[in-house]
Formats: structure tokens, C-alpha cells, sequence
């Protein structure tokens, strides 16, 4: 099951929601199970089961101390809160069944676009097209970013470590999503993703995110492995790019034109989050990129 948080919606109205995507069946080994007929719970039921869920976690993180609350909140108000929500109707729509699954177009975008290789490296017959946007695969385009995670790489020692823990904090959250850009677009970018972001990471959270920024040379070595797949399956390709990026700068799209020299290449004036700077012109060429390729 895959889930994604929404915290708008189609007409940009605060709309908090998740979308759950459920697959007919499972992977036991190699082997696909297929499910049973009527595996879906019906809708009234998993509403009630999901907001049961939902609370009762949220309840034990704010009993646990896991929970941040907003400046000037007490635990009181917090419970006061969830008990209201608990009294409120919860919709559930569930939709038919998905039956593109055998050509889907998928989008990559920085860590994102290896976990989106390794699935296209895995299943190549199922993969349309893709859509690229500020996710590297090229050692030797690295932006000047990644010279502190560099160093720790030829250096892996617990003080290296330390080092890279100290970026993990609001201000380093705030670097990350204005990165390079020039400064009048700096008012396009909301405070909100750091903002909102940060009171989220607990001591926990931040060690995962640590690990995940420390465990990142792994990746490296599948660095070839993407490209090869480029060469040999040469799907049809969409670049979009934000060129104002420390991480992934215009050398780290261009490189993709090595291995697929007939992919399209557009370079925007925005940085790595080129999505809140410039959503209107990246939507624009996905839609003519897909009606072209993907029918």
C-alpha cells in the first residue's frame, strides 16, 4: 500500500487528506499473490477504522512527548483538539480499480529519482516515459553542495559524523529549500516548508535523517547502474530543471543527454524545488511531453 499526505486540494482550499493506493494482491518472495475477491473494506467501516487509527497514534505521541505542539499550546488544548475531531465525519472515497499499471510515466526528483530508477531497473517493461527534475546520477556533476558531504565520504569518522549532524536543524531545513536561488525568488518559496517541517523532527526523526545523509555514498555506486539502464532501454525522457541548485546544477541535467541523447531538455530560471517557483511552466511541458508519448 502506498499512502500519500495532501494538505491541499484541486482548487488550492486547505484540505488535509490522504490517498492510499492498494495493490490487488503481494509479493511473497518473488511469487505475486494475487488477493481474495472483495479485499477492500467498505468505505463507512474504513472510516471509522481509520480515524480510530489515526487518533489513537496521535494520541500516544502526544502522551509519549513525541508530539510537538505549536508555540503557546498546552497538552490540554491538544486533547480538547482531538476529541473534537474525533466527533467529526471522516469521507472515504474508494475508487475502481487502476489498470495503467502496465506503462506508467514516472516523476524523479531528487531522492526520488533513484528509488524511481531502481523500480524502472526492476520492471523496464512497465515504464512509459519519465519525467526528471533536479535528481542526479552523476558523480562528476555533483554540485559545490555536496563538498561537506564529500568530505565526510573520504572521512567517514564519528567527528565527520558530527559535523553533518549539526546542518540537521530549523536553519539547515530553511538552507536546503531556498538553496541557490536568486533572491527574487526567494518570495515564491513558503516559509511553511521548513517551518511546518521542523517541529516534526524528533530525536528520533533526526537520526534517521542523519543516516540517510550519511548512508548516501551507497548510492554512488549505483550511479552506473542507472545510466546503463538509460543506454539500454532509452525511455522517452522529459528534463525539467531549476539550474539554480548548489546539489544538482545545469552540468547534472545536461549529463543526461550522454545516454539519452534524444531526451528534452528545458531549463527554467528556478532552483532545486522548481515546483513552487515555477509550477504553471513545468505543468505546461509535462502535459505536451505526455500527450505526445504516453496516450
Amino acid at each position: 500500500m502506498i499512502l500519500a499526505e495532501h494538505t491541499w486540494g484541486r482548487t488550492l482550499v486547505f484540505h488535509p487528506h490522504v490517498h492510499c493506493l492498494v495493490s490487488a494482491g503481494g509479493l511473497r518472495g518473488e511469487l505475486w499473490v494475487a488477493a481474495r475477491r472483495g479485499y477492500l473494506v467498505p468505505g463507512r467501516a474504513l472510516s471509522a477504522l481509520f480515524r480510530g487509527k489515526w487518533l489513537s497514534a496521535l494520541n500516544a505521541a502526544l502522551s509519549g512527548g513525541e508530539l510537538r505542539l505549536p508555540a503557546g499550546w498546552e497538552e490540554g488544548r491538544a486533547r480538547v483538539l482531538l476529541r473534537c475531531i474525533a466527533k467529526k465525519r471522516w469521507n472515504v472515497r474508494i475508487a475502481g480499480q487502476y489498470a495503467q499499471g502496465a506503462g506508467v510515466a514516472v516523476y524523479l526528483h531528487d531522492f526520488g529519482s533513484q528509488i524511481g530508477l531502481r523500480l524502472a531497473i526492476k520492471r523496464p517493461q512497465r515504464i512509459a516515459a519519465l519525467i526528471i527534475q533536479n535528481g542526479d546520477i552523476y558523480e562528476d556533476q555533483l554540485g559545490p553542495k555536496y563538498a561537506g558531504l564529500q568530505e565526510y565520504f573520504r572521512n567517514p569518522t564519528a567527528e565527520a559524523k558530527a559535523k553533518l549532524a549539526e546542518a540537521v536543524n530549523e536553519e539547515g531545513f530553511k538552507d536546503e529549500f531556498l538553496n541557490d536561488v536568486e533572491p527574487k525568488l526567494i518570495e515564491r518559496i513558503p516559509p511553511d516548508l521548513w517551518k511546518l517541517h521542523w517541529p516534526l523532527m524528533t530525536p528520533r526523526r533526526r537520526q534517521i535523517a542523519l543516516e540517510l545523509i550519511a548512508g548516501l555514498k551507497e548510492n554512488l555506486a549505483w550511479f552506473p547502474r542507472y545510466q546503463a539502464y538509460l543506454r539500454e532501454q532509452h525511455p522517452p525522457t522529459l528534463i525539467v530543471w531549476g539550474p539554480q541548485d548548489g546539489y544538482m546544477p545545469e552540468g547534472a541535467a545536461r549529463a543526461y543527454l550522454r545516454d539519452l541523447p534524444d531526451a528534452e531538455l528545458h531549463l527554467l530560471a528556478g532552483g532545486h524545488w522548481l515546483l513552487e517557483t515555477h509550477l504553471a511552466e513545468v505543468v505546461a511541458r509535462m502535459r505536451d511531453f505526455l500527450g505526445r508519448v504516453h496516450t
